[in-house]
């Protein structure tokens, strides 16, 4: 029996509580990763160094069996088949939970009669939340949990989180990407140099930009389908119905439609103007979307937003802009 993790340092003993019904992510390198994880499994003992301490109150009496893994290797099983894999874990945990229903929320009921090694990387890993939904276990420990997924992945595994604080679940996750960290969970630590920081919550309202009106803008221009990119020597036209959305990266704006990227002819500026005679909608200050091109605008935490294209490309929606874009879909 045990109730925290411990992890060898070269500084002060930092101790941190996961309570019942709370997830906290925590920014460290992938070899830290790897010892907090095989401390958690092997159970070892204490050494001379400081530690940093994982404890689970409310959960003092916790076997291995009580904690769910997630790992960033794979380890399914590579020749059985989808459905087999679940009905071994359902079996294993003594499940209540019906296969079909979770297949369904896995989205894995057309890939029911393959096997692992045939199953994409992030159908492997949906199928990895599907026997951790069956294990339902008090604790869980999930190593990079969205890194390198699809979208649709992505926002099963966030889900998957959330319910799983519902459900009084005491939940680490563990991951070198910052943005992801602050993505996954509401409370977010650093673990640098021996130190275990907190990190604050970055709400900041972004200043709208001046929108210049370009003195070289004439009426028939207003209304023209088309709009001017450059590949090479050439200037490009490419319909406007077709684009998806435009990005300013480092001052260059980028226009991407149907898959490809064209270099832009003007600033992002320029170009919102150009197309406000068109369904376009600033989401964020360095993005112009299409809204004919968005299929669902997802809200990830309290503070974190995006819009998913038709496409399955996500673009940054800022928390400032979800009123007004609520106002022009009509939900106020």
């Amino acid at each position: 029996m045990f109730k925290d993790v411990a992890l060898k340092t070269s500084s002060t003993a930092n101790r941190l509580e996961v309570r019942m019904g709370e997830s906290i992510s925590i920014q460290t390198s992938r070899e830290e990763q790897e010892q907090i994880l095989e401390r958690l499994q092997s159970r070892g003992k204490r050494t001379d160094y400081q530690e940093i301490q994982i404890d689970f109150p409310g959960n003092q009496s916790l076997n291995l069996s009580d904690i769910g893994f997630y790992f960033l290797a794979l380890d399914s099983y590579p020749r059985l088949t989808v459905q087999e894999q679940l009905k071994f874990f359902k079996q294993l945990y003594q499940s209540e939970n019906s296969i079909e229903e979770l297949l369904e929320r896995l989205h894995l009921k057309k890939r029911v009669r393959t096997k692992g090694k045939d199953l994409t990387y992030s159908e492997q890993k949906r199928l990895v939340l599907g026997r951790l939904l069956l294990q339902n276990p008090r604790v869980l420990m999930m190593e990079e949990p969205i890194q390198n997924v699809d979208w649709q992945t992505k926002q099963l595994i966030l889900r998957f989180v959330q319910e799983a604080e519902q459900d009084g679940k005491s939940i680490v996750l563990l991951t070198e990407s910052l943005e992801n960290a602050m993505l996954l969970s509401r409370s977010v630590y650093q673990w640098r140099n021996g130190n275990l920081q907190f990190v604050e919550p970055e709400i900041t309202v972004e200043p709208e930009e001046e929108t210049a009106v370009p003195t070289d803008i004439s009426p028939g221009q207003q209304t023209l389908r088309k709009i001017a990119t450059k590949v090479d020597k050439n200037i490009v036209l490419l319909d406007i119905a077709e684009l998806d959305y435009l990005e300013s990266i480092a001052g260059t704006v980028q226009v991407n439609s149907n898959h490809n990227q064209y270099p832009g002819l003007y600033t992002l500026q320029e170009y919102e103007q150009r197309l406000q005679a068109y369904p376009f909608f600033r989401c964020h200050r360095s993005y112009l979307v299409n809204l004919e091109k968005v299929a669902e605008v997802m809200m990830w935490t309290r503070n974190s937003y995006s819009l998913l294209l038709k496409n399955g490309k996500e673009v940054p929606l800022s928390k400032n802009r979800v009123a007004l874009l609520k106002e022009i879909l009509g939900l106020q």
